[in-house]
């Protein structure tokens, strides 16, 4: 499987994009294995907690990797389904790290296969809006947003984000096949590579990660070059 081509665009099928979820997991957080799932147990107790029952997308997220908590809730909070809540009219399924901001499914949309997500913001007027089109879109979203707090990045970089170095980062890097996302800025976005994650939170942050050396160092530099001051590097 070539992460670069999948990434480049998005499979169509949920069983593949499971499948590309488990071929990054391989490369940069370990493979997974039997303590990350969330038992058929747990899932059906949670349904009958809440007298509904789970998207497809959602409980196969949760059987394959839902206890993973070095991945998914390193910084924000994945709800495991033992945590699973409902709010108004949408069960709630992410919380985030200064319980702000969370991520929800409509109550009308949980009989969908893989319903959108949305995400609240205390900050916004509008409210609810659309994080990403399907739960499984979210889950590797979130897996790529979260390189940046795991063990999984060998080496790290974080700075202030200027015109030139956005410019230059989307010139250069493969933008990957997702949404803009609102959360941490609008427009949330991810370039890079099966080595090199470069995330840029609207106009003001940019974030590295890399595995390689190799290919993290050309991407400091030229972004440094560009006007970014690091405010902090590891791995060096």
């Amino acid at each position: 499987m070539q992460i670069d081509a999948l990434f480049g665009t998005l499979p169509v099928q949920r069983e593949q994009r499971w499948d590309l979820l488990k071929h990054f997991f391989a490369g940069w957080f370990g493979e997974l294995g039997p303590p990350d799932s969330c038992t058929p147990q747990s899932i059906c107790a949670a349904e009958k907690r809440l007298q509904l029952a789970l998207p497809v997308a959602l409980r196969e997220w949760y059987a394959l990797a839902g206890r993973r908590k070095s991945v998914w809730s390193c910084q924000d909070h994945f709800l495991e389904p033992e945590e699973l809540r409902i709010e108004g009219d949408k069960l709630v399924i992410c919380i985030e790290a200064q319980a702000v901001v969370k991520w929800a499914i409509p109550l009308l949309s949980l009989s969908d296969n893989d319903p959108a997500v949305l995400i609240s913001d205390q900050g916004q007027s509008k409210g609810w809006i659309e994080e990403t089109p399907s739960v499984s879109v979210f889950a590797l979203s979130k897996m790529l947003l979260d390189v940046k707090f795991s063990d999984g990045a060998a080496f790290s970089a974080n700075g202030q984000a200027t015109d030139e170095s956005l410019a230059a980062i989307a010139r250069t890097y493969t933008k990957l096949d997702f949404p803009d996302l609102s959360c941490p800025a609008q427009p949330t976005r991810v370039f890079g590579n099966a080595d090199l994650i470069i995330e840029t939170d609207g106009e003001t942050w940019v974030w590295v990660s890399g595995r390689s050396r190799v290919t993290f160092c050309p991407a400091i530099d030229l972004i440094a070059g560009a006007g970014v001051r690091w405010e902090q590097v590891t791995g060096l």
